[in-house]
């Protein structure tokens, strides 16, 4: 059976990211656990 962390390793709340006018990511938010990959 897999552990499950209390509290995510990392937590993003409400990203937002921009090239000029391109608004390119939009209030993206994620958890991640000590020992996982992640990518957007």
């Amino acid at each position: 059976m897999a552990h499950i962390a209390a509290e995510p390793a990392i937590q993003i709340r409400d990203l937002h990211k921009s090239f000029g006018a391109v608004e390119v990511l939009k209030g993206i938010s994620l958890d991640a656990n000590e020992g996982e990959f992640v990518s957007i």
